[in-house]
């Protein structure tokens, strides 16, 4: 990893700050499981866009403790993931979401009871405007999902296993760039 040297200046002395390693930099390679997820299985419960089902950003029917001084929540497991500003999916007890390790975008699939990574699918690329990471929720449909990458491609997965079945370059779809 290069060292970022950036200079600022103050009206009487200039200073150079090297940055900390970013955190995502710190976290291993994904290692999946190899098991497969059913995305396909659909329930009330299920979270698959953003915001959520009908976009109200709620899940209805769930009732938690009213006093979490006499019934705290249990943390039942804690996974680190890497940089990332989008949101979780969840369907069928899968949760899935995007996430930067090193120069990788990924989308991983966890599973919700246990915390394990069931795969993860990846493409080269490291955004790092004004932060870095993706910047999309991904969706769940049909058993797939739908990833759109800080760089602009958008890939469509199996969510049984994270396999590519299509992507479009959408800056060399529109005959654009940045």
């Amino acid at each position: 990893m290069a060292l970022v040297r950036q200079k600022y200046r103050s009206p009487t002395s200039v200073a150079y700050y090297t940055p900390p390693p970013a955190p995502d930099a710190l976290l291993p390679a994904a290692q999946p499981v190899g098991d497969t997820a059913d995305l396909q299985q659909t329930s009330p419960d299920d979270f698959p866009g953003f915001l959520g089902v009908d976009r109200t950003s709620g899940i209805n029917n769930i009732q938690l403790a009213a006093d979490w001084q006499s019934t705290p929540p249990v943390e039942l497991w804690r996974q680190p993931i890497g940089a990332e500003w989008c949101g979780f999916v969840a369907v069928n007890g899968y949760a899935v979401t995007m996430e930067l390790r090193g120069d990788e975008e990924l989308t991983t699939c966890y599973e919700i009871a246990t915390g394990r990574l069931m795969w993860a699918a990846s493409v080269e690329s490291r955004f790092s405007v004004m932060g870095v990471g993706p910047r999309s929720t991904p969706l769940i449909y049909g058993g797939n999902v739908f990833a759109l990458g800080a760089s602009v491609h958008l890939r469509c997965l199996n969510g049984s296993n994270g396999d590519l079945i299509w992507a479009h370059d959408l800056l060399s779809l529109l005959g654009t760039t940045w």
